[in-house]
């Protein structure tokens, strides 16, 4: 075997890899958004919603469906959210936010699109002076 041959063996090995790890990295990406797509995976994010948004808010939270549709679009369907006397603050059928969920990689929300639909809100504050119901 002489030098370029064996040159051409490594060429061919790495690229081979390469081409192997590419395919392989590309999969995992696929069967991620696949994942997102799931009544499963969308069902734990639901549950992890309501939990940060409860925990964060100190009210109750109720979200009867999310769905995350990939790359741009969230729907949320049967939202209840308490104030802080445990009123209801927001009660609806269906809010859908346009999103750029690339951009929430980097930590940063840029909402294009918000519709309301069936939704009521109960804004209210008691004295002219004091903060609405909805501020912590």
């Amino acid at each position: 075997m002489t030098v370029s041959e064996k040159l051409k063996k490594i060429l061919r090995r790495t690229f081979r890899i390469l081409i192997i790890t590419l395919g392989v990295v590309l999969g995992i990406i696929i069967l991620i958004i696949f994942l997102i797509q799931t009544r499963p995976v969308q069902n734990y994010g639901r549950g992890k919603l309501e939990a940060f948004l409860e925990k964060k808010l100190n009210t109750k939270v109720r979200i009867g469906e999310i769905y995350i549709g990939f790359p741009s679009k969230i729907i949320v369907r049967n939202i209840y959210l308490e104030d802080q006397r445990k009123d209801t603050l927001l009660y609806g059928g269906r809010i859908e936010v346009g999103i750029g969920l690339f951009q929430l990689l980097n930590k940063e929300i840029r909402v294009s699109k918000l519709e309301l639909d069936r939704i009521t809100m109960n804004i209210s504050r008691r004295q002219p002076d004091s903060v609405y119901n909805f501020q912590l």
